[in-house]
């Protein structure tokens, strides 16, 4: 199902019809809380939930993401995959945030060619020992479902029940204000 079908689907099942941006925000919620509990069960299942960015600049050993990503309690975080497409042979390997301090007194660099990459929010920074001649990555990320097109192909967790999350997170939203605060006549 497409996500702007979902949110149509959602927005009409609602009395009080909310905004779109609010169901979207309502989604990545219940998105959050879905997609956890399959990651801890087994990591390869969000291999069906993410998408691919190609293109992806690398300057300075670093890359910037078009969008924020759902964190994990991995070191790969939501970026699940890199590769270049140009050096297919060379591996792209996640590490935990404090591994390049580490790596650098160590001749890791020098005997393994895989390069390291740490996520920090919407930012992918690569190890020293990155080449040059690489300048465009490939990437395979979690995102939450705000960030997707309204065409992108949105699958739905098992256990992902539309029907529980208008029930849990839509009720709650407060109705459109329709007065006018700066009315002569208030009611």
């Amino acid at each position: 199902m497409k996500k702007g079908q979902i949110v149509e689907l959602i927005v009409r099942a609602q009395q009080v019809k909310p905004h779109p941006l609010i169901v979207e925000k309502y989604l990545d919620l219940v998105f959050n809380q879905t997609i956890l509990p399959l990651f801890v069960k087994d990591p390869a299942n969000l291999d069906l939930y993410s998408k691919r960015i190609d293109n992806i600049a690398v300057t300075n050993n670093m890359s910037i993401l078009p969008s924020s990503t759902i964190q994990f309690i991995d070191s790969a975080n939501g970026v699940r995959q890199v590769y270049a497409p140009s050096k297919k042979e060379i591996k792209f390997v996640p590490l935990a945030e404090g591994a390049f301090a580490v790596f650098a007194d160590l001749e890791v660099g020098q005997s393994d060619p895989s390069v390291g990459y740490v996520q920090k929010h919407d930012r992918v920074y690569f190890g020293d020992n990155m080449p040059s001649e690489i300048t465009e990555v490939t990437m395979h990320v979690v995102l939450p479902p705000s960030a997707l097109d309204d065409y992108d192909e949105f699958i739905l967790p098992v256990g992902f029940d539309e029907q529980q999350l208008i029930a849990g997170f839509l009720a709650k939203v407060p109705p459109e204000k329709k007065s006018n605060d700066n009315s002569s006549n208030p009611l």
